[in-house]
C-alpha cells in the first residue's frame, strides 16, 4: 500500500470511497442465492462509520458543520423513536455522567450520538424486510434509565457517508482540517534547549465549543467572533489593571 499523498484526511477520504465502491460492486445484490456471502457492503459502511463523521469532528469541531452544509434534512438519517423529553430534543449522558440535551435535527450532532451509543455498546442492528438495514442506537443515564432511542437508516447513511467524504477529499481550505505537525519534530527541536515562555496557541475545550456553537444556532463563525471579542476584553481588562 502505497504512502498516502497530501493532506490525510483528503487522501484517507479518497480510499474510503475507492473502497466502498470497491466493495459494493463485488457484493452480492440482495434477493440473489449469495445474498449472505462476502464482501459485505453495509457491514463496510458501519465500520467506516466513526472514521467519515467522527474523525473530522475530532479534528475541528466547527468544520463539520461546513461539512454539512445543504445537505438534506436530518430525520431521513436518524429517526429519533422515543425520547423522554419528547419533542426536538433527547438527552445524552456526557463524560462526567451529566444529562447532556442535544437537538437530533442538526446533523452536526450525528457524531457524538454515535460515539456516545457504540462506546456503550448501545447498538442493535435493524432488519429491513431481512436485510442489515441499520442501526438502532440509544443511551442510558446513570440510573439506567433509557433517555432516547433512534434508528440510523443504512441507505440514507450512505448517501451521507459519501457526501462527507467527498467534501473530505476536495480538502477545502475553510476547513481547517490540517495535518498536524509531527510530534517528534517538536520534541528534537526542543530538546537540549531551555524551554522559554510558550507562545502555542491552547486547544479550546470541545465541550465549551459546542455550547457556544449551540448558542449561535451552529453558525460557527459567528461563535468565533463572540469567543475573540470575549477574550480581546478580558485581556484588555487584565492590562489595564495590571498598570
Amino acid at each position: 500500500m502505497g504512502y498516502p499523498v497530501g493532506p490525510l484526511l483528503a487522501a484517507l477520504a479518497d480510499r474510503i470511497l475507492h473502497n466502498l465502491d470497491l466493495i459494493e460492486s463485488l457484493a452480492p445484490k440482495w434477493g440473489s442465492p449469495d445474498q449472505n456471502q462476502p464482501p459485505f457492503s453495509d457491514t463496510q459502511l458501519l465500520m467506516s462509520l466513526l472514521g467519515v463523521l467522527v474523525f473530522p469532528h475530532e479534528k475541528a469541531p466547527g468544520a463539520l458543520g461546513e461539512i454539512m452544509r445543504g445537505y438534506k434534512p436530518m430525520d431521513r438519517v436518524l429517526n429519533v423513536i422515543y425520547s423522554r423529553h419528547g419533542g426536538g430534543r433527547i438527552e445524552m449522558t456526557g463524560a462526567e455522567g451529566e444529562a447532556v440535551m442535544v437537538d437530533p435535527t442538526r446533523l452536526t450532532n450525528l457524531p457524538k450520538l454515535l460515539r456516545n451509543s457504540l462506546a456503550h455498546f448501545n447498538v442493535l442492528p435493524i432488519n429491513k424486510e431481512g436485510r442489515f438495514g441499520g442501526i438502532r442506537i440509544w443511551n442510558r443515564d446513570w440510573d439506567e434509565q433509557i433517555t432516547f432511542v433512534a434508528d440510523v437508516d443504512f441507505d440514507e447513511m450512505r448517501s451521507l457517508a459519501r457526501h462527507v467524504l467527498s467534501v473530505l477529499r476536495e480538502q477545502q481550505s475553510d476547513l481547517n482540517l490540517q495535518d498536524p505537525e509531527d510530534p517528534m519534530a517538536e520534541i528534537e527541536a526542543k530538546r537540549g534547549k531551555i524551554r522559554g515562555h510558550s507562545r502555542k496557541v491552547p486547544r479550546l475545550n470541545r465541550d465549551i465549543w459546542e455550547r457556544l456553537l449551540d448558542a449561535h444556532g451552529g453558525d460557527a463563525d459567528k461563535a468565533k467572533t463572540a469567543l475573540d471579542r470575549l477574550l480581546k476584553r478580558e485581556a484588555d481588562r487584565l492590562l489595564a489593571t495590571a498598570k
